[in-house]
């Protein structure tokens, strides 16, 4: 596998493509996401879909961070056991210290894209905009 990120254009935030060259040592790309603010009050997730959004902080001065990943096979997961990605991915839901988890299955040629970004009237992106977006970064 390769990967190659570059920062987004609009918002702070980034673009990870990852291009799958070789599948001979694995068949399924395991990745999580969490501990936004490890101390706060509140890390919560929404997931719709292929995309998420994690509201961290204060109660009263919550901050978000949305992502747009390849699979909506996404799951609330328990960050205390992450020996491996499997073994988190498959962790369950019950923790004070919740992640999210997925996985997306590998095939040889293609590329997969994760986005992480905070959300404004020029950046609210969906996953079949985000190969565009990525050839788009940094041309003159």
């Amino acid at each position: 596998m390769a990967f190659q990120w570059k920062a987004l254009p609009d918002t702070r935030g980034f673009l990870l493509e990852v291009s799958i060259t070789n599948l001979s040592k694995a068949d399924m790309l395991y990745w999580s996401f969490g501990d936004c603010l490890p101390d706060a009050d509140v890390n919560v997730f929404s997931v719709e879909g292929q995309a998420f959004t994690c509201y961290y902080g204060e109660s009263m001065k919550l901050r978000t961070v949305q992502a747009v990943v390849p699979t909506d096979d996404i799951r609330l997961s328990n960050g205390k056991q992450d020996e491996t990605p499997r073994m988190l991915y498959e962790s369950g839901k019950r923790t004070d210290r919740p992640v999210l988890a997925g996985r997306c299955a590998l095939t040889k040629g293609a590329k997969l894209y994760f986005c992480f970004y905070e959300q404004n009237a020029k950046a609210d992106y969906n996953y079949y905009s985000l190969p565009d977006l990525f050839s788009q970064i940094n041309r003159p």
